[in-house]
């Protein structure tokens, strides 16, 4: 018996019932950022009471509304 005709013990791949995680909306999609803050930006920062990217995007909806 070769490896062609030896049976698969049904190791790996996705199951029939499993689909993957679909993807997600660009408009809910996160992104990483870097950049250099102040000492007095980040000390700000760290005394929110939310992680850091959702006091960014606050701080953008604001501007944006403050646009118009």
């Amino acid at each position: 018996m070769n490896s062609a005709e030896k049976p698969k013990l049904g190791w790996g791949g996705k199951r029939d019932n499993q689909h993957g995680r679909p993807k997600l909306p660009s408009k809910d999609r996160r992104v990483n950022i870097n950049t250099k803050i102040t000492q007095e930006t980040k000390e700000w920062l760290m005394k929110q009471n939310e992680p850091t990217g959702r006091v960014i995007d606050r701080l953008v909806v604001l501007a944006k509304s403050n646009e118009t």
